[in-house]
Order: C-alpha cells, then sequence, then structure tokens
C-alpha cells in the first residue's frame, strides 16, 4: 500500500484536475490522505464531492488545527500515514499516468533493506498554469544539482517533495515539528542524507505547474531574471540564519543518535550548527572548507558575502 498526502489551501482552481490524474494512475493500491488549512474558496466542496465518489480512494482529514503554512499541513498529514511508502502531492500539478508504478518500482530497486531510511525523487516538465510547457533551461533547475551529501545539503535542497516517496523507516522518525524546518521535503532529504540514502529518478513523472499562486517553483539558475524578481539577495541576507536555524533544529532532534550511527557526519551537522556562535571568517571559512556552497557561482558568491 501507497498512501499519498495531499495539502491544500484555496486551491480549487486546479485541485479537480490533480485529483482525476491521481484517480487514474496506473498503479491502483494507493489511498489519499487530504488536509486543507482554512481555505476560503470552494477547496473544500471540491474535496467533499471527491470523498463522496471515490470514498474507498480519499480520506479528508479534519482535526480543526490552523498550521499556516504548507510545511507544517504536510507535517501534520504525516501523523496519518500508517503505509510502508508516502507520496506527497501539490495541490496544482498533475501526475503523469505512471508515476506512482515509475517511482514505487525504483524505490524497490535501491531499497535493500526496508529498515534504512531511503527517499527517491524524480524529473517533472516544468508547465504554465494550463498545463502548457515552458521554456526553461532544464539542466540549470534545482532537480539537476545531484547534491545528496548532507554537507551541501545543509544550505540548498535540490528534492522536490511533490516528486518523492520515502518509505516507513524513513517518516516514522520525522513525528516532531519545528519552527526552523524550512519545508518538509527538505527536512526528509536531510534524515535520508544522514541515516539512510537518497536516490534521483531522471524521468519525468508530473507536470509541474508554474503560476502566480506558487508558494515554491522551478527555478532556473541560468536565468538572470531570477536574481531579481525572486529578490535573492535580500533573502541571501536572511537565509543562512534560516539554515542554521534548521540545522540547529536538527542536530537537538537527531544528534546523539546521529552521533552513534555516523560520527563522521555527525561531525559535519555539529560543525555547521556551530556556525550560529563564529565571526564572518569562520563562517567563510567553513562553508569553503567542508562544501556547504551553493550549486551555482553567483548564488555561492552572495552566500559568502551574507553568511
Amino acid at each position: 500500500m501507497i498512501e499519498i498526502l495531499l495539502a491544500t489551501y484555496n486551491g480549487e482552481k486546479y485541485l479537480s484536475k490533480q485529483l482525476d490524474s491521481l484517480l487514474g494512475q496506473s498503479y491502483s493500491d494507493f489511498h489519499i490522505f487530504i488536509r486543507d488549512d482554512g481555505s476560503s474558496d470552494g477547496t473544500v466542496s471540491v474535496i467533499n464531492d471527491y470523498v463522496t465518489k471515490n470514498p474507498d480512494k480519499i480520506t479528508f482529514i479534519h482535526d480543526n488545527k490552523l498550521c499556516k503554512s504548507p510545511m507544517k499541513n504536510f507535517m501534520a498529514l504525516l501523523e496519518y500515514a500508517t503505509a510502508d511508502y508516502v507520496m506527497f502531492c501539490d495541490q496544482d500539478d498533475y501526475w503523469y499516468r505512471e508515476k506512482i508504478v515509475h517511482t514505487y518500482n525504483e524505490m524497490k530497486s535501491v531499497e535493500k533493506d526496508s529498515s534504512i531510511p531511503t527517499l527517491v525523487f524524480t524529473n517533472y516538465k516544468v508547465v504554465n498554469e494550463n498545463l502548457e510547457p515552458m521554456k526553461v533551461n532544464e539542466k540549470n533547475l534545482y532537480t539537476y544539482k545531484k547534491r545528496l551529501n548532507l554537507s551541501p545539503l545543509l544550505v540548498q535542497n535540490v528534492v522536490t517533495g511533490c516528486t518523492m516517496m520515502i518509505n516507513k523507516a524513513l517518516y516514522k522518525n520525522l513525528t516532531e515539528t519545528r519552527e526552523d524546518i524550512i519545508m518538509h521535503d527538505w527536512w526528509c532529504a536531510l534524515y535520508a542524507s544522514s541515516f539512510g540514502m537518497i536516490k534521483y529518478l531522471p524521468e519525468k513523472t508530473l507536470y509541474y505547474r508554474q503560476h502566480p499562486g506558487n508558494s515554491e517553483g522551478a527555478i532556473d539558475l541560468s536565468n538572470p531574471k531570477y536574481y531579481f524578481k525572486h529578490q535573492t539577495i535580500k533573502k541571501a541576507k536572511t537565509s543562512m540564519k534560516r539554515y542554521l536555524g534548521q540545522a540547529n533544529a536538527f542536530l537537538e532532534i537527531f544528534g546523539p543518535s546521529l552521533e552513534q550511527y555516523d560520527y563522521e557526519k555527525y561531525q559535519i551537522l555539529k560543525r555547521f550548527a556551530d556556525l550560529k556562535n563564529k565571526n564572518k571568517l569562520v563562517r567563510m571559512y567553513t562553508i569553503l572548507r567542508y562544501h556547504h556552497t551553493k550549486s551555482n557561482f553567483l548564488l555561492t558568491i552572495l552566500q559568502l558575502w551574507f553568511c
């Protein structure tokens, strides 16, 4: 059994097509859990309609909690997971018919031991709000920056949550939600990199819809407009604080077990987390010396300048 965790918030415009793509999967042994985070449009009506028509496939979770962020919404959904494997689903994408089966097959091929935390993520097709292909230099998308070791992952996530499958050995350990977690997929990637393994499948498995309401989106690092449109310089000024906050939360929760499991990785995590108490020169040296750099030259320059 595979469980699909779908987090919604004011997603009425695209939700029906997404649900149709899930229900039309070639792989049938799955169940969808949906959690809405206080939508004010017709999202809940859409969900109720699909639950009525597909009661054996969809469960609508009502827990009366208001998360106020995609990260917390997905982390709340994880509390209901019981299956051997879990996939995460955004409300505005569109899954290829073979998405589940291809991701699942890849998971089974790399998961030699179900007790080892394992994460598989895939490629995607960037489309506009009408599901029309967009001109994007795919080699410059975060997905193609296959930097899956712990050192670079501490400063840049390359795992796209809506393409991800994780096993039970991974998600059963992610029971605590902290304010310092930047995104659920990043948190999963940090855990998999620390205690298990991550595998990237270059096959495209969904249409990744880009529209004005995206909380996150595909980023082409070769496009100069990115550095202005997305206020990259402004973000760079505050990003180090966020990375260190997330690293310290990870260290506090998982540090003791990581020290026993892999002392070298524990040292990597602790050294980076301790940068909150260091001066700028030490931070710059540590970032370069231990490969806590971004995947792009300009981003790395900004990172060092504002660290």
